[in-house]
């Protein structure tokens, strides 16, 4: 847990955001909070459709917090959704094989990928989208592994996963489109 914290997050802030895509989504962020416009996203005063709006959100928050877009929070959602990934895959590999040292290597093998790395770490729809996504598949696997409670007095933790995968789905529609359904 905390390697891949050090490894995601390390020098996170170090560089420019260099490429149009990252600038773009930077400055659409930059203008939902400076419009106050959080449903319509915006770039040089147009309406921005070409991206659904969760990742501008994820970057407007902590910026309109701290006061500005800068390369740090810009990049924040990807790095946090790469830690997040890794955590499921840790999860995912330990309730798989039974045993700790299952999920290590599966997360292990994650964080050490070059793609994944490097994903993590820029700011683009990607991390966020793909992770949404493994959250959807994990609590669908959950759920369906599950048996139904007998006793109706109790809530049924089958549906809640179930729920849950639906809710990741949905949110990595808000990521990229319909894609994520």
């Amino acid at each position: 847990l905390g390697g891949s914290i050090f490894i995601l997050f390390f020098n996170l802030w170090g560089r420019t955001l260099e490429n149009h895509d990252y600038i773009r989504y930077a400055e659409v962020a930059k203008e939902m909070i400076y419009s106050g416009d959080w449903i319509f996203p915006r770039y040089n005063g147009e309406i921005f459709i070409d991206k659904p709006p969760l990742l501008f959100w994820l970057i407007a928050f902590p910026s309109k917090i701290y006061g500005s877009v800068n390369p740090f929070f810009a990049r924040l959602p990807s790095a946090f959704f790469a830690w997040i990934g890794a955590i499921v895959v840790y999860l995912w590999g330990r309730k798989i094989w039974g045993e700790n040292k299952y999920g290590l290597i599966s997360s292990g093998i994650l964080i050490s990928t070059h793609l994944y790395f490097w994903q993590g770490r820029i700011a683009r729809t990607d991390m966020v989208f793909s992770v949404l996504i493994l959250l959807s598949l994990y609590f669908f696997h959950l759920g369906y592994l599950e048996k139904t409670s007998s006793s109706p007095s109790l809530p049924d933790s089958r549906f809640l996963k179930t729920f849950l995968s639906f809710t990741f789905m949905g949110l990595a529609g808000l990521t990229k489109g319909p894609f994520g359904f």
